[in-house]
């Protein structure tokens, strides 16, 4: 008896929307073929394919195994201006992944549990949640004959498990859910509605999630991101918003969802900052959301969030730091030498109707400036 096997198809132009924050399910950037993972230049350049679906990539990024992803399968609506799944017929659900050494996820497709019509094209798809941010994708066309994976773009032929069962195996790596792909001081990981504690790579910032926080879906990606602060610089700083009098501090971080989640309950949000010892006691944390394109800044209750530390917080460079930046903070190491200035872990809570995580950082009350 015959059986269908996969081949690699690589001759479809494939358009692939750019990144855009709303969209939690655009691939980042441009243009792509069949195939989009690290390996394409379009692609996002911390998820790849692996053998035996590909040959084996070269990467150098930091494997992460806090994700639980989600591997949707589709037959491919050829008819369309820009390929995509057919609405019509019902996805593939493989199953669900599970991490592997040497630092890999894994599922299997059993093609003989699942008809498949050898005229059309079939696309693999990785998501890092269900309706979240799809990491890449691959196209495939199943043939009569054996037991066989034949790569298009090489001529390799490679086997299926028992002539049915195609491994599909991928990497996820630190920075494939941040914009500019740049992990230095930040947090990418799942978080389900049984909740969990998050903590960036620094331990300057975090989140605590109590069970049941969720109100849909079960599992979303949280994301944490520092970002530089430009004091007094209205239209660089971290809160937009504030009054040109609010001088505004070192920390800024920017949460995330993945996809925009709605909170059921109040979230713990803790956040180092470099602050003056002038204005240890009233300084003020905010938060801006943007909805329906327009800002809105909130304060936030001081709460303990003893899970982040802030050990080396003051002399550690934010991300795209300006020259400016770069200049203030090696006068701090001078007078840190002299003078210790700590850095303060202040604690704010999210408020029970936050609708979705933003960007938080600390700021002067209205009117507060000190030389």
């Amino acid at each position: 008896m015959k059986r269908a096997f996969l081949a690699m198809s690589l001759v479809v132009p494939l358009a692939v929307a750019c990144h855009d924050q709303p969209s939690v399910t655009a691939v980042h950037r441009g243009l792509s073929a069949a195939l989009l993972d690290g390996s394409i230049s379009t692609g996002n350049p911390h998820f790849f394919f692996l053998p035996p679906l590909v040959q084996q990539p070269t990467f150098t990024g930091v494997f992460n195994p806090q994700i639980q992803p989600v591997v949707d399968i589709c037959q491919l609506d050829l008819t369309l201006a820009v390929p995509d799944c057919a609405a019509v017929v019902a996805h593939i659900n493989p199953g669900v992944p599970t991490v592997d050494a040497p630092e890999q996820y894994h599922v299997d497709w059993h093609t003989d549990q699942f008809t498949l019509d050898l005229t059309k094209f079939y696309r693999i798809q990785v998501f890092g949640s269900a309706g979240g941010l799809r990491l890449g994708f691959a196209d495939v066309a199943p043939v009569l004959n054996g037991g066989q994976l034949k790569n298009v773009n090489t001529g390799a032929l490679i086997g299926l498990v028992d002539g049915r069962t195609l491994p599909i195996k991928f990497r996820i790596e630190k920075g494939a859910f941040l914009p500019d792909f740049n992990c230095t001081d930040c947090a990418e990981q799942t978080v389900t509605n049984a909740g969990a504690t998050v903590v960036t790579n620094t331990d300057f910032a975090g989140a605590q999630f109590p069970a049941g926080w969720l109100t849909s879906p079960s599992a979303v990606v949280v994301t944490i991101e520092r970002l530089s602060v430009n004091d007094q610089v209205l239209a660089s700083s971290c809160i937009p918003t504030l009054s040109a009098t609010q001088q505004q501090f070192q920390g800024c971080y920017q949460f995330k969802t993945s996809p925009r989640a709605t909170f059921a309950t109040n979230v713990t949000v803790g956040v180092c900052a470099n602050v003056p010892a002038p204005l240890h006691d009233v300084v003020t944390l905010f938060s801006v959301d943007t909805i329906n394109g327009v800002q809105t800044t909130r304060v936030l209750q001081n709460i303990p969030a003893p899970f982040v530390s802030c050990g080396g917080f003051a002399s550690a460079l934010p991300p795209g730091a300006s020259f400016r930046d770069l200049a203030g903070y090696l006068l701090h190491r001078v007078e840190s030498f002299f003078v210790p200035t700590p850095a303060f872990a202040y604690h704010l809570g999210s408020g029970g109707a936050t609708c979705c995580f933003s960007r938080i950082g600390w700021a002067s009350p209205l009117g507060t400036l000190i030389n």
